[in-house]
């Protein structure tokens, strides 16, 4: 199969199927850092980003445990954060010989969420 040249990939944004909107609002929101971008009146939809990355929030009653992987630049500062915030740490920060360095979060769901930066 020959590779089209005139595709460009701008954005992936992973949909997170959560319990509680309020409460994955305020995780993405004030732990993460993302900002509100739209929500529903009736709480079962949200969108949240910065920059390019997004994520959206959608509510059901019996979440499978997801996980997503968010780049970002900062690292050291972003897992503080987390820990500062009481955050489950499901893996410390870490230096990977491929050029990475993570840690993984978990959210109110359960959902792993890697977090790195390219060093």
């Amino acid at each position: 199969m020959a590779v089209r040249r005139d595709i460009e990939f701008i954005n992936f944004r992973p949909n997170l199927l959560v319990r509680d909107i309020d409460a994955s609002i305020a995780f993405y929101r004030d732990v993460i850092g993302f900002e509100v971008r739209n929500s529903t009146n009736d709480g079962s939809f949200a969108l949240l980003g910065k920059g390019l990355a997004e994520v959206a929030l959608v509510q059901t009653d019996n979440p499978p445990a997801e996980q997503a992987y968010l780049y970002v630049r900062g690292i050291e500062a972003l897992s503080q954060r987390c820990k500062d915030a009481g955050s489950e740490i499901a893996r410390d920060l870490v230096d990977h010989p491929w050029g990475l360095r993570d840690f993984v979060v978990r959210d109110p769901d359960g959902h792993m969420i890697g977090i790195g930066e390219r060093v």
